[in-house]
């Protein structure tokens, strides 16, 4: 048994238990909720119970739970009527049918229905002329089912490798793959871990969509080390430039970002959407 302050004596996983009450924040592992609040207390080492509880709910809402949607649970549905049109289509492209679908499972997550609304092909097109048409292995950090939006036709000789905290996104993206005969795997990790974002493999690309900011509280100088272990050629990195609320930001470029990039002997290009900004980072 732990005690926080002199509020209440209660244990760590009667606190993880009480922060996931949230239904957002239902899929995290219990070891992530855990992290976070102990990083919260090696800086408040003196919060109660409730401080506590507040603020690491509060955390994992703006870097998590903001981007979750009560359709969640409808996309196992749309994933069998996408199994039943391929079944019916199996030697043909994607078809109008197959698309819309695809679009219905992407509208389940705020992220992925953003990058719809802000005409996604023709930002994967921009992207992929930048990085260039010859993909053998894309990784998508922090993924979501962002791996969804990727054109199937394109990305039948290309290996995909998703990451993420969410057991129940990386779950999705597996069958998801299956359904779709993709060379694509889903994992669980805890993008802090960078001993084990070291070990991931070595790819052409790699995307960190909206997983930045997030980080920010442990400073400019642990994105750096993130962005120096992960072994790819080209890095495309993106930030929100609307808040939470939708209210566009004042300074939607990342000064700092482009700053670091420059230092690092990094050469980049920017591309803006109505809800992003993208970087596209050559690595040395």
């Amino acid at each position: 048994m732990e005690l926080f302050g002199n509020t209440k004596e209660l244990s760590i996983e009667e606190l993880i238990k009480k922060i996931k009450l949230k239904g957002t924040l239902k899929a995290l592992p219990d070891f992530y909720v855990n992290k976070e609040i102990q990083d919260f207390k090696r800086t408040r080492p003196r919060a109660d119970f409730k401080e506590i509880f507040k603020e690491v709910r509060k955390r994992l809402h703006e870097s998590y739970g903001a981007f979750q949607t009560r359709r969640k649970k409808k996309r196992l549905l749309y994933l069998e009527e996408l199994k039943l049109a391929i079944e019916e289509n199996w030697d043909k492209p994607e078809n109008e049918e197959m698309k819309k679908i695809r679009q219905r499972i992407l509208e389940t997550n705020v992220s992925s229905r953003e990058r719809l609304e802000a005409d996604y092909e023709k930002l994967y097109n921009e992207l992929k002329g930048e990085v260039g048409h010859e993909l053998k292995t894309i990784m998508d950090l922090g993924s979501g089912i962002n791996p969804v939006l990727f054109q199937p036709d394109d990305f039948k000789k290309v290996k995909i490798l998703a990451y993420d905290i969410d057991k129940n996104d990386v779950d999705f993206l597996n069958k998801y793959f299956k359904v779709m005969r993709l060379d694509g795997v889903a994992k669980v990790l805890d993008i802090h871990d960078l001993k084990a974002v070291e070990k991931l493999p070595r790819v052409d690309v790699a995307l960190l969509y909206k997983i930045i900011d997030p980080l920010e509280r442990r400073g400019h100088k642990f994105s750096e080390m993130l962005i120096q272990k992960i072994k790819s050629k080209y890095l495309i990195v993106s930030f929100a430039t609307r808040t939470i609320s939708r209210k566009p930001m004042n300074h939607p470029q990342r000064g700092w970002f482009e700053a670091m990039v420059k230092r690092l002997g990094m050469k980049y290009k920017t591309i803006k959407t109505k809800n992003e900004i993208y970087y596209v980072v050559k690595k040395k």
